[in-house]
């Protein structure tokens, strides 16, 4: 069944890393997603994602694995990436 991404996941502050890969979750990232300052890898990729990507994924420096790819995400993240100086790996096709 459908869901979104709960937002009680930005209380966990030591979290390094998010997989909901093919887990058919809709809705928005939400922008408290910044909240997780420890987050290296954020896998979202096959779902059903709408709207823009957060801005807020900037908060997250140690971030180096994003993949968002097959979502329907729109807008635009280049001013996210300033801060992304650890990313290695980012997916957004599709």
């Amino acid at each position: 069944m459908p869901g979104n991404i709960p937002t009680e996941l930005t209380n966990c502050s030591s979290l390094s890393g998010i997989d909901f890969f093919g887990n058919h979750i809709t809705g928005v990232i939400p922008e408290t997603i910044g909240k997780l300052k420890n987050l290296v890898f954020l896998q979202l990729r096959q779902n059903d994602l709408s709207g823009p990507g957060p801005l807020s994924l900037g908060y997250c420096k140690k971030l180096q694995t994003l993949s968002l790819g097959d979502n329907n995400l729109s807008g635009s993240l280049s001013k996210t990436f300033e801060y992304l100086s650890e990313l290695t790996l980012l997916s957004l096709y599709n």
